[in-house]
């Protein structure tokens, strides 16, 4: 195997982008078969409307709840939109799945990485098949 072959471009625990396969927990494909990457936070608006949801029962029953209630409402929407916000989606478009891709769900920092280093390794991949034509 060459040098290119052997190259890590990240690992996190179980999740590793290599210049010939990425791997997320139980899941791995093929670097040459990825068309595209996308990171998302699709539990922020879930939960986004949930906290509204709480939000609306604070002021609703206002008269009837005591300030600690209230206080409490408000850093449990608070805590739970927090914790939405740094988990994400990362979604992995190759030519077997088509736009539906597969999708692994962790906290958004590790994503950003990975996805990072996955449109690095597709760009290193397209760069060596690049190769200039000998002149002569």
């Amino acid at each position: 195997m060459s040098e290119n072959m052997e190259q890590e471009y990240f690992r996190h625990g179980r999740f590793r982008v290599t210049a010939e396969i990425v791997r997320a927990r139980t899941r791995s494909i093929q670097l040459s078969t990825i068309e595209g990457v996308e990171i998302t936070r699709p539990l922020f608006f879930l939960t986004f409307a949930g906290c509204v949801g709480i939000a609306g029962i604070g002021l609703t029953f206002g008269d009837l709840l005591y300030a600690y209630e209230i206080g409490l409402f408000i850093a449990l929407g608070a805590g739970l939109l927090a914790l939405a916000w740094n988990v994400g989606e990362l979604r992995v478009f190759s030519k077997l799945t088509r736009t539906k891709g597969w999708a692994v769900y962790w906290w958004i920092g590790p994503l950003q990485q990975m996805r990072e280093a996955i449109e690095t390794a597709m760009l290193d991949r397209v760069r060596g098949s690049q190769t200039p034509k000998d002149a002569g």
